[in-house]
């Protein structure tokens, strides 16, 4: 099976996503002689036009983990893509927890639009809430497995003649109408933890760079005024992450109990490896 170019697309507020699928499809890309290239849709600038594709195209197309599942935000604009034939490789990211259903949901996406899926994979990413979590990953390890996983993906296009040949992945999962996000509970007491509607706060060191209004994927920052959150907050972090004077968190006693949680038992969980299914 012959692949004539291929295409890198990210969601990826913290940028460890972005890293992962280009380690992949630079491998890809370098081995078989081919262009690429490298489409972000992490912004609302970004996704403001739906995507095509073709035949004869092998896209890598990746996205975090949020609550176990694709991020609602994106699942709109992913169900809106056009895959036209393409071979497709859809990986998600997650904060060494778990991927719960999310890659089943991510191959379910890219099948339904038309998108012929070779190979997927769950990689993992220091946790957007905390460097406590996964910290430093991916890693020097995690992008040999990249490395390893991209080979594969070579050898099965390499063995496989035509499109209809590839057979379904057998990805674990639960099907659409059984899928649930992952709810957060209070350790000490097993109520349920609400802190979607907190948004960041803002403090006296901000400098009104503006950095955090340019990178939030919601647009939800007021870029005349970024002590303003004007619209929806999804929790990536990325203006807590970026901002160069320190300048934004969240400080919600909720958020803060689950992050805490999340590091105790992230870190009792040891070393999670990525999984990758061919």
């Amino acid at each position: 099976m012959k692949i004539d170019h291929i295409s890198t697309v990210y969601f990826s507020p913290t940028r460890t996503t972005k890293k992962i699928v280009n380690e992949i499809s630079v491998h890809i890309a370098d081995r078989l002689g081919i262009e690429r290239d490298e489409i972000s849709i992490t912004t609302p600038k970004d996704r403001k036009d739906s995507l095509k594709f073709k035949a004869r195209e092998l896209v890598i197309i990746g996205v975090p983990v949020y609550a176990g599942r694709v991020p609602n935000l994106l699942v709109p604009y992913l169900k809106n893509l056009e895959g036209n034939g393409a071979i497709c490789v859809p990986i998600v990211v997650f904060g060494n927890r778990s991927f719960g259903d999310a890659l089943y949901e991510h191959r379910d996406i890219m099948e339904n639009d038309g998108f012929h899926c070779i190979a997927a994979g769950a990689f993992v990413a220091e946790h957007s809430f905390s460097s406590e979590i996964a910290t430093g990953r991916p890693d020097l390890q995690d992008m040999q497995i990249c490395s390893t996983f991209s080979n594969t993906i070579l050898e099965k296009i390499k063995n496989t003649a035509n499109i209809e040949d590839i057979m379904p992945l057998d990805i674990p999962g639960k099907s659409e109408t059984e899928r649930k996000y992952f709810v957060p509970k209070n350790p000490r007491n097993g109520k349920k933890l609400n802190f979607i509607k907190i948004k960041p706060e803002t403090s006296e060191t901000c400098t009104d760079c503006g950095i955090c209004a340019r990178i939030c994927p919601t647009g939800a920052i007021n870029p005349k005024n970024p002590r303003k959150i004007i619209g929806p907050c999804i929790k990536c972090n990325a203006c807590v992450k970026f901002c160069p004077s320190h300048s934004k968190s969240f400080l919600e006693q909720d958020y803060i109990i689950h992050v805490q949680d999340i590091i105790n038992t992230c870190n009792s969980l040891g070393y999670s490896k990525p999984k990758y299914f061919v």
